[in-house]
């Protein structure tokens, strides 16, 4: 059972990397075409809150903090749903973690392109985009976990 989740981690990462590193090279390929401002704030509606202004072109600055948005997502989507099994309201198993932390992690890295995009143009259109992801991902996750928290509760009847 370990080696499953450890082996699931390892897929995760190798995944994020490839992406990563993908996008990575979608920067350097358009590099023409890249702002000179980076979006460091992000509301939950895909507004940007506060932007990072740059004298050049934001290769380096957009590929590093696209590494730091993946990392974070990998360790978010490691962690919060172990943490969620403490809490005693939630009661959810080992299967269904696995389930909580791919769907976070899809969530993430769905983000992420979006994320890349805004490097190179932001129009109202990108932050409905960014609005409507987060809200499908958050609606199935508060789906998913009450959904498995709620199924183990026994409703009898006297």
């Amino acid at each position: 059972m370990i080696k499953k989740h450890f082996n699931l981690q390892i897929t995760l990462l190798v995944i994020a990397s490839m992406i990563w590193c993908l996008q990575a090279v979608v920067i350097l390929i358009f590099r023409n075409r890249l702002g000179t401002a980076l979006p460091a704030q992000f509301y939950f509606n895909g507004i940007v809150g506060y932007w990072f202004h740059y004298q050049e072109k934001i290769i380096i600055p957009g590929i590093l903090f696209l590494g730091i948005l993946h990392i974070g997502g990998l360790l978010l989507s490691w962690f919060l749903p172990n943490f969620l099994k403490i809490l005693p309201l939630i009661k959810i198993s080992i299967n269904q973690v696995t389930l909580i932390k791919k769907l976070i992690f899809c969530w993430i890295e769905s983000l992420s392109w979006l994320i890349c995009w805004y490097f190179f143009e932001y129009n109202q259109y990108l932050a409905v985009i960014m609005l409507v992801i987060n809200l499908v991902y958050l609606l199935i996750l508060i789906s998913t976990i009450s959904y498995f928290s709620f199924s183990k509760i026994k409703l009898t009847r006297k």
